[in-house]
């Protein structure tokens, strides 16, 4: 008996560099939703790695995006990390030769009276910073208020991602897709009210020259195209919240480049559309 024993621990031990080499062998995938997957990987791609499961090496074969991977670590012990899609600049097309600056005018503030130029700059993929100006006072006056002033605007852009054209192709233009802006916006001028009708009964034509400040935090969402990395088309619409002056002393508020508040109700809103030219 006690020489059976003997055979079985020293088998035993005999099994230890054995059962280490079987789990040498095995491939780790650590995936960003913090799961395991241990298996044999036979491919690694610039899109994709594929595998095959513990033990059925003759089975099927899976097949997972990179994206999707935190690291992978291999049987011989080397680390490979994998950057996110959106945040690796390798992935967009020729990125190193896209332009990525652009200067825009929003004509549809032509018609409301004002003519504002926008400045936009890429600052990472999926990520931008734009500033614009407007001159009150220049366009068409349907209000006939005789507006002249200035306004300013800013906002940080967020790109939903990906932006394919075609899936397993690489992006677009890195300023090209879908958006998200927080924005603030001041809007300093003068202009001439009419304070007849139901705020002045006694009055039906009386005018009077104002002055306003006006302000407005907005979330404001659009759809930005590019064209042969030269053109580009911005079409957006925004709510928020604002205060002015005057908004208690008439019965409708243009701010040009937002409209409201009045009447005591501090919403806000803006939509329009800016075509421009992108430069290096």
């Amino acid at each position: 008996m006690k020489k059976l024993q003997l055979f079985a621990i020293l088998c035993s031990i005999l099994s230890l560099p054995l059962v280490a080499q079987v789990e040498e062998k095995v491939d780790r995938i650590y995936l960003k939703d913090k799961t395991l997957i241990e298996c044999k990987v036979v491919e690694i791609g610039s899109e994709e790695i594929k595998y095959y499961a513990i033990g059925e090496e003759d089975g099927p074969l899976f097949v997972i995006e990179n994206y999707k991977i935190e690291r992978l670590v291999l049987s011989s012990g080397k680390e490979m990390t994998f950057e996110d899609l959106n945040e690796d600049a390798v992935n967009y097309t020729s990125i190193k030769d896209q332009k990525k600056n652009a200067l825009k005018l929003n004509f549809t503030g032509v018609f409301s009276n004002q003519l504002s130029i926008a400045y936009e700059r890429s600052i990472k993929p999926g990520r931008s910073f734009e500033t614009e100006l407007g001159f009150i006072g220049i366009g068409i006056d349907p209000m006939e208020r005789e507006p002249l002033g200035i306004s300013f605007g800013g906002g940080y852009k967020f790109f939903r991602n990906p932006d394919f054209y075609i899936k397993g192709m690489k992006y677009g233009h890195i300023l090209n897709g879908l958006y998200f802006k927080p924005e603030l916006k001041l809007s300093i001028y003068q202009q001439t009210y009419y304070r007849g009708g139901v705020r002045n009964p006694h009055c039906l034509s009386c005018t009077f020259l104002g002055a306003v400040i006006s302000a407005t935090a907005l979330a404001t969402a659009g759809r930005q195209l590019v064209f042969d990395d030269s053109v580009l088309l911005d079409i957006y619409a925004g709510v928020g919240i604002g205060v002015s002056n005057q908004e208690d002393k008439v019965e409708y508020v243009n701010n040009y480049g937002f409209s409201g508040p009045f009447d005591g109700i501090p919403i806000t809103w803006t939509v329009g559309m800016k075509i421009g030219g992108l430069f290096k």
